[in-house]
């Protein structure tokens, strides 16, 4: 594979202690060159350190560009594929080996992983032999050095009632609260993130905040192969009022 820093690229100015390139022009080397992952990157005196993973997926940017001819199956697969990276961070599996995520009795981690964006998500290969992944590819959440422990028993953080009335009430996302079901910060943060993920996905924006997502979420036209019941998880992983988010639990059942 071809470097691409090229020759020479690193060393000292004479006149100066500093390297000669910024961490962030080392990071924008990586941009023509998808397979390589900077997972992460810092810097000092004696120059920049990153940690880079090799991958031969794309990015879920690049693959909605041509996600084949069944787009719903697809973005259900993102959705899900989102669920799962989530309930594994809540409820890890023990060993090594590779377990189907599943929600457990005992309560959840207060694992985020606070930096859930398009750019964070790979897809590998797809197959065939199984069920799952026959159609469309395993995919993969990366980066977790924002990710964040919360206290399973910390209190709730106040709702904002101003924003409730604007966007929970208007759509009676209260009446789809589920009955049963573990939650903490950490599954309402992480719920909350994918729902922010997936606006961003259907309305083709790379990033968003959180406001923004709802309007995008609460268009009509904002995506053609759009499932309404999809359309009504993604509402409700983005309610202001965590109540009325889902549980992992209704999502994984």
């Amino acid at each position: 594979m071809e470097d691409p820093f090229g020759p020479a690229l690193f060393g000292r100015s004479k006149s100066s202690s500093e390297p000669k390139v910024s961490v962030e022009k080392v990071r924008r080397l990586f941009d023509n060159h998808p397979q390589l992952v900077v997972e992460d990157m810092r810097s000092d005196y004696t120059g920049i350190l990153m940690r880079v993973k090799h991958t031969d997926a794309p990015s879920i940017r690049e693959a909605h560009r041509d996600p084949g001819p069944d787009k719903g199956r697809f973005l259900w697969s993102i959705f899900f594929c989102l669920v799962g990276a989530c309930v594994g961070m809540a409820w890890p599996p023990a060993g090594h080996d590779a377990e189907l995520e599943t929600p457990l009795t005992i309560e959840p981690l207060g694992l985020t992983h606070s930096d859930m964006h398009q750019g964070n998500i790979m897809f590998g290969r797809l197959y065939p032999e199984e069920a799952e992944h026959s159609r469309v590819s395993i995919m993969r959440l990366i980066d977790f050095g924002e990710a964040q422990v919360r206290r399973p028993d910390a209190s709730d953080l106040l709702v904002d009632e101003l924003f409730k009335n604007e966007y929970d009430i208007p759509l009676d996302l209260a009446r789809y609260r589920p009955a049963s079901g573990s939650r903490n910060q950490a599954t309402d943060k992480n719920l909350m993130d994918i729902g922010c993920v997936m606006a961003q996905v259907l309305a083709g924006r790379e990033l968003a905040f959180v406001g923004a997502c709802r309007g995008f979420i609460w268009d009509p036209d904002i995506h053609p192969s759009l499932d309404p019941d999809l359309r009504l998880l993604i509402k409700r992983c983005l309610a202001v009022d965590p109540l009325n988010r889902p549980r992992f639990e209704e999502l994984t059942t």
